[in-house]
């Protein structure tokens, strides 16, 4: 899930192309899958993206943007540096923004932190036989992950209609109090 938070007055296309980068550098540096794609984006006036133009003697702009990437915990440094680095080079590629106006957040979350509709925690329950963690470097044409990724389907569609209905209605309404 990522949150883009860009100065007002973009066009549809410089949106477009801010959101197809990140995808772009989530791809190349955590592998993240091109069609896993979750993202608000969002422009905001002079006083709704306050960003500091010189915090730790970084020069940024009023073009600055802010970008806030909610992913599961299990990336090492190297892969978060190398994610910061696709990121700033993929809007410069993209838009011509400074690598100094790009401000990334990352939030590392669990599995079980995630409902992707129907008020399940579709990545918790569907994962508890299979590796947590694939190598450093692993991307999405990867066979390992390609054959985990889809174990991991056929556990979440073979877990889905195997529970009890009664259980799932059970969970709805504990996780509404």
């Amino acid at each position: 899930m990522t949150r883009i938070d860009l100065p007002a007055g973009r066009s549809p296309e410089y949106r477009a192309a801010f959101g197809d980068a990140v995808q772009h550098a989530l791809y190349e540096a955590l592998g993240v899958p091109m069609a896993e794609r979750f993202q608000v984006i969002a422009e905001h006036g002079p006083s709704g993206l306050v960003i500091d133009p010189g915090y730790l003697d970084v020069a940024r702009s009023a073009e600055a943007v802010s970008i806030q990437v909610s992913l599961n915990h299990g990336r090492d440094a190297e892969n978060e540096r190398r994610f910061f680095a696709a990121l700033a080079d993929a809007f410069h590629a993209a838009v011509g923004l400074r690598r100094e106006d790009v401000v990334v957040n990352l939030v590392e979350v669990g599995r079980e932190d995630w409902s992707f509709g129907d008020a399940e925690t579709h990545l918790a329950w569907a994962e508890t036989s299979l590796p947590q963690a694939l190598p450093t470097g692993a991307r999405n044409d990867d066979p390992l992950r390609t054959h985990l990724d889809r174990r991991r389907r056929e556990l979440r569609l073979r877990g889905r209609h195997d529970r009890p209905a009664e259980g799932r209605a059970r969970r709805r309404s504990e996780s509404l109090l």
